[in-house]
């Protein structure tokens, strides 16, 4: 699900240079309504994340955020993108 809607950022310089809006890096997933509870399930057994709901369409958004909730999270998908998207979860490692 990350692989196809989801969303990795990786900040590229911290708040104070060049205004970016987040200095901290996430993952998002955004899913329909109907998933909601597979993700209430995978919140509850990772111990971690937060669920907001998008407005003006049948969907949910999951993030995870914080060094040690991703490192968990990271530990878990590591090995598993075939995606380009690849990349951008590299750059979250390092």
């Amino acid at each position: 699900m990350i692989e196809s809607d989801g969303y990795i950022y990786v900040p590229k310089h911290s708040q104070n240079e060049g205004g970016a809006k987040y200095s901290y890096p996430y993952i998002m997933i955004t899913f329909h309504t109907k998933d909601l509870p597979l993700f209430n399930r995978l919140m509850q057994i990772l111990g971690t994340g937060h669920i907001t709901e998008v407005k003006g369409a049948n969907a949910y958004r999951f993030y995870v955020k914080g060094i040690k909730n991703l490192m968990n999270l990271i530990e878990l998908l590591n090995g598993k993108f075939r995606t380009p998207k690849i990349i951008t979860f590299h750059n979250l490692i390092n």
